[in-house]
């Protein structure tokens, strides 16, 4: 999956193009516009009502940033949300809506937006970009989601084959108007030609202000002018605003193409580290358990009481284990992690606050071990039997989060 941008050539060698100065002038601008390109912040950002819990949910990969009562995050709005129980992933588009409809949607940033805006007042000037989550249940549904993305915007997907075609087919007008007496018979030809790639492309419908634009000048540039006439000179300045149009729709593709790619490796990166973490657990709970057939760690053979010299050294190992844990926050991984911890060290270790923010994290089942005597409870009993039961369960558990699901059939 390569980002590596295609070079164009330098302006006097695009073949087949023999250019006239609206031509010519037109490649000038078209390297600006591609050196110059921006993203340009929207007047308001808006959200289906609906969706808006989706604001308080936590920065995937971030530790406490989870918004206040009322406030936005700040951390940029492509990186992805995690819903704190299940681990679901929470992916972002962006689409411009028809109206800005109050009763259906909410604003909630922009670079006009303020506190207590009324979207009903909100001039019909100003641009707006709808912001449209996605759920997903597991990190490797997310990746998929993330790989799509990068495929559509890349530089083999869809988008970017309609940004070619358009080029050719606005370079061939151009071509037409330099070297051929054009009559109306032939521009008929030209007007079909652009008319059937516009629709190929389901640009004549398009909502995108961009899009809309290419559209409406590709077809007047192969129409006759006001006065009914077949004009040249026209149709090539019209051709010309059409490919400055592309080259700004190829710019912002790139940019969105660059944005997948970085949420693909933030996620494979995400992924990565929650199956370390539960494979280093496993092998840890293996090996001192001896779990599921080999012998455990003499402290852990006998029935009876451990000597506290043999109790204390699993308890803090235990404790460390916790705090790795906790780290852990997508599905599969996250909520096996979390049962496992409560488990291990239920309430152990940690603050008033540390318990709070932790059972809401908890299903209902982890909640209910939390509420019951952890394997750390047990050995500081130094009940070695029942220590190790509650050891066997967590293993169980972590084991479980690292077993990839069936294949549905």
């Amino acid at each position: 999956m390569g980002n590596q941008e295609r070079e164009r050539p330098p302006v006097p060698e695009i073949l087949g193009l023999h250019k006239g100065k609206i031509e010519a002038r037109r490649e000038i601008m078209a390297s600006r516009r591609r050196l110059t390109f921006a993203e340009k912040k929207a007047d308001l950002f808006i959200i289906d009502r609906k969706a808006e819990d989706y604001l308080k949910l936590p920065v995937l990969g971030i530790p406490g940033s989870q918004p206040k009562e009322g406030e936005i995050t700040a951390h940029p709005l492509w990186l992805p949300r995690v819903e704190l129980v299940s681990g679901a992933i929470y992916l972002s588009k962006w689409d411009k809506p028809q109206t800005l409809d109050p009763e259906r949607y909410v604003a909630f940033g922009g670079r006009k937006y303020r506190k207590g805006l009324d979207l009903g007042k909100a001039p019909q000037s100003w641009t707006s970009a709808w912001l449209i989550p996605g759920r997903y249940e597991t990190i490797e549904d997310a990746i998929e989601g993330a790989e799509k993305i990068v495929y559509y915007e890349g530089l083999g997907g869809p988008v970017q084959a309609r940004v070619e075609q358009l080029f050719v087919t606005l370079n061939g007008i151009s071509e037409v108007f330099l070297h051929e007496e054009v009559d109306r018979l032939r521009l008929e030809g030209l007007s079909r030609q652009a008319e059937s790639l516009l629709r190929e492309h389901g640009l004549l419908v398009a909502k995108d202000r961009i899009w809309k634009k290419i559209a409406d000048y590709t077809l007047r540039a192969t129409s006759r002018d006001r006065r009914n006439r077949v004009n040249d000179l026209v149709s090539r300045i019209l051709a010309r605003a059409a490919y400055l149009e592309v080259v700004h729709q190829e710019s912002r593709q790139r940019a969105a193409r660059e944005k997948a790619f970085k949420l693909f490796f933030y996620l494979t990166n995400i992924q990565a580290g929650g199956i370390s973490v539960l494979e280093n657990a496993e092998m840890f709970l293996e090996n001192i358990g001896g779990f599921p057939y080999s012998e455990p760690i003499q402290a852990l053979r006998g029935e009876g009481k451990m000597d506290p010299r043999e109790s204390l050294p699993i308890q803090l190992a235990l404790l460390d284990l916790a705090k790795t844990l906790r780290g852990v926050e997508v599905a599969p991984y996250g909520p096996a992690a979390h049962l496992a911890e409560a488990i291990l060290v239920g309430e152990r270790g940690k603050s008033n606050r540390e318990i709070e923010e932790f059972e809401r994290t908890l299903t209902k089942r982890g909640k209910k071990e939390l509420g019951g005597k952890s394997a750390v409870d047990y050995l500081m009993g130094l009940d070695s039997s029942s220590a190790k039961k509650r050891l066997f369960q967590a293993f169980n558990e972590v084991h479980k989060g690292l077993t990839p699901p069936r294949p549905k059939e």
